[in-house]
């Protein structure tokens, strides 16, 4: 588990605006995603801001939130993730989708996101602002 995300959206100064942990792991659940993003609250320093956990079938989506304890808070948006791959990864089998290719390939989309209108589960959470005022950064592992 890394102690940072995978990817950031930052402003130009380098405050952190989202946060995005990016895995290639297939028939999630929100259940599961919950305890993920506890685990990584508990373990890790991560900022409190707009947080993306990112797989292959699902985008799970919570919003900023003050809470200093971990829990298994649900995600406040659960979206199908499928037909946001296929105009990037065009043919790609959805089994190919994992390791740094995927994050590359997530890494791209939200950077694409920037210069079209976000899907309608991702309105009124802030990340269209945040693309707006800030830049997508893949993090060092």
């Amino acid at each position: 588990m890394s102690l940072h995300p995978d990817i950031t959206i930052r402003t130009a100064d380098g405050r952190p605006l989202v946060a995005v942990e990016v895995k290639g792991i297939r028939d999630t659940s929100d259940a599961w995603a919950a305890q993920y993003r506890r685990n990584l609250i508990a373990h890790a320093t991560w900022p409190t801001t707009l947080f993306l956990l990112v797989t292959p079938d699902r985008v799970y989506v919570w919003r900023p939130s003050e809470d200093s304890e971990p829990s298994e808070r649900r995600p406040d948006r659960s979206l199908d993730a499928g037909s946001f791959w296929q105009e990037l990864a065009g043919d790609l089998n959805r089994e190919d989708l994992r390791g740094e290719a995927f994050e590359l390939l997530v890494h791209s989309w939200l950077s694409a996101l920037r210069e079209q209108e976000l899907p309608d589960g991702l309105r009124g959470l802030g990340l269209g602002e945040a693309l707006e005022m800030g830049e997508v950064r893949a993090n060092a592992a």
